[in-house]
């Protein structure tokens, strides 16, 4: 019998291509293509009209988002002031407690080539502004929508939502936990709209899907309440296009100036001055590039041997690894780490900072340093560009261990054994 799942996912199901959790979800609908489930998608759209799968895609690749409640602060608070009234003039039936759904079939044969995931998606349930209004209901602690998930045998939700998912009985609803590092990051009206979701997340959810073994393990640290909940690890898969760009990574010669990656974006966590510091002691004996939501303004004191290329495309980023000569990732937390994946699949020596989960992710075989001194990764850094050939095993072995771990072929038949059952 055909299982059916319900995704919901504010970065699958808006125009925000830009998101990390965009590319783990997507993984997860190959697996799911590839065992025969039939995938519904939660899309936000902007008004309340009947939409073709034609014109939920395009929206989905060439939509925008600047429209959106969230993003327009003087609307937002007279939206919410509206709320409030209608919900005192209404009590106790709550604005959004009716069940939404309106599911269109899909059929999709030729998507975007920006979005081949939209082909592994059987369905759409098109809702006007859902994610929107989620966001902005967790932002004032007013109750979140409903959705009608009844006929489905799961209910996914990719992150924390402040959404309720009315299910049939004995229907599974699976939280993913990717990593808990806003909970010592956000403040202000952010951290009350995180705290909201997470609460409501956790209080949906029958199940919890983590990212790594190392997040599951600090989850249970701060949340022991819900540490004996039915649990599971089911880690980022290998994009197809990407392994396809490396399987020809050997036959790319080296630039003539060695080239050193960096995939961030402009955190704090990601530890970017100290990195740029370390980098400045090589001296012009090599680049840094970095790649990533990163301003450049920020760091008028870089070494002119520091280029920040920014968003860029996967094709583009995809010939920067192939002619680098190693890679380096600074960042002081993480759930999990797709960069060292990424340098990984391209043959590149990966250089990390010492935490718990890149151990986990690379088997010890990246090489570590300690993220809050330069003088180590300055080292590390001097002896990968004077002798990249001396790290050239242990980045074969690592490449080796992350296609064989985060493989499409053993991502699907771990979500074979989580579909089959409830994890004990």
């Amino acid at each position: 019998m055909t299982k059916r799942l319900l995704l919901i996912s504010e970065s699958v199901g808006t125009p925000t291509p830009a998101r990390g959790i965009l590319n783990y979800s997507a993984g997860l609908l190959a697996c799911c293509k590839r065992l025969g489930v039939e995938t519904t998608l939660l899309v936000e759209t902007p008004e309340a009209t009947t939409s073709s799968p034609e014109q939920l895609v395009r929206f989905l690749v060439e939509g925008t988002v600047d429209g959106a409640i969230r993003h327009k602060p003087h609307w937002k608070h007279l939206y919410v002031k509206y709320i409030q009234s209608l919900l005192e003039r209404t009590r106790p039936a709550a604005l959004g407690q009716s069940p939404v759904r309106n599911v269109v079939t899909s059929g999709i044969t030729a998507p975007p080539l920006a979005a081949p995931h939209l082909a592994w998606i059987d369905a759409f349930m098109p809702v006007a502004r859902f994610y929107s209004d989620s966001t902005l209901r967790a932002s004032y602690g007013l109750a979140p929508p409903i959705v009608d998930a009844r006929g489905f045998d799961i209910v996914v939700m990719d992150a924390f939502h402040h959404a309720h998912p009315v299910t049939d009985q004995g229907a599974r609803v699976a939280l993913v936990i990717h990593d808990l590092i806003p909970l010592d990051e956000l403040s202000g009206r952010y951290r009350l709209a995180f705290d909201q979701k997470l609460k409501t997340a956790l209080e949906q959810a029958t199940e919890l899907i983590f990212v790594s073994a190392a997040t599951e393990n600090e989850f249970g640290q701060r949340f022991p309440n819900h540490a004996a909940r039915p649990s599971s690890v089911f880690s980022p898969v290998i994009r197809p296009d990407l392994l396809a760009a490396s399987a020809a990574a050997n036959q790319t010669p080296k630039a003539e100036r060695p080239t050193v990656v960096s995939i961030l974006s402009d955190e704090p966590r990601k530890n970017i001055p100290l990195l740029l510091e370390a980098f400045a002691r090589v001296g012009d004996r090599a680049d840094l590039v970095i790649i990533g939501n990163v301003a450049a303004s920020r760091y008028p004191d870089a070494h002119s041997n520091v280029r920040f290329v920014g968003q860029i495309t996967e094709t583009e980023k995809t010939e920067l690894l192939r002619s680098a000569v190693a890679l380096v990732f600074p960042s002081l937390s993480e759930g999990f780490g797709i960069p060292i994946v990424e340098g990984a699949l391209f043959g590149l020596p990966v250089i990390c900072s010492d935490l718990p989960v890149f151990h986990e992710i690379s088997g010890g075989l990246a090489t570590f340093f300690n993220p809050s001194s330069v003088s180590a990764l300055a080292q590390l850094l001097d002896e990968v560009i004077s002798n990249p050939d001396s790290f050239q095993y242990k980045a074969n072995a690592l490449r080796e261990r992350c296609l064989a771990t985060y493989g499409i072929d053993t991502a699907t038949a771990r979500l074979a054994q989580l579909l089959a059952s409830a994890p004990a």
